[in-house]
């Protein structure tokens, strides 16, 4: 009984911490600090051990990215660029954020979840051809 009501105030306060992660990626301030701080790599490890079935939790988590990628530093932080530590001709390689999304889209049965996963993989996908441009 004890270990069910832990299980529950878990999951009740990660719908909350995402639900306060969107509010974060509002404004680009806090959310710079939110990404300094390492927040959407641990986004990341979140989406990555959590269960296919849970379409509420990817949604939520999902949501924050999409949210997310409305900044440029959220979208090079998710494919890997920023903070750099490559030689700017490498800058174009496939991260593991970039692949997690990729992966939730191609195995979940949800198609509300795979959608969601697609806006951000075009966006993120939009983004790294326009900074290639930009390169040129």
């Amino acid at each position: 009984k004890c270990y069910e009501i832990l299980v529950v105030k878990q999951e009740e306060y990660l719908m909350g911490g995402l639900a306060a992660v969107q509010l974060i990626c509002m404004d680009a301030e806090w959310f710079f600090q939110f990404v300094i701080g390492g927040g959407l790599h641990l986004l990341m490890s979140v989406l990555q051990y959590t269960a296919p079935e849970s379409s509420a939790t990817l949604l939520l988590i999902l949501g924050a990215l999409k949210c997310a990628c409305q900044h440029a530093f959220a979208c090079e932080t998710l494919l890997g660029w920023w903070p750099a530590k490559t030689l700017p001709t490498e800058k174009h390689s496939i991260s593991a954020g970039y692949c997690s999304v990729l992966k939730l889209m191609m195995q979940t049965k949800r198609q509300n979840v795979a959608q969601l996963a697609s806006m951000v993989l075009r966006h993120l996908h939009g983004y790294q051809h326009a900074s290639e441009f930009q390169v040129l």
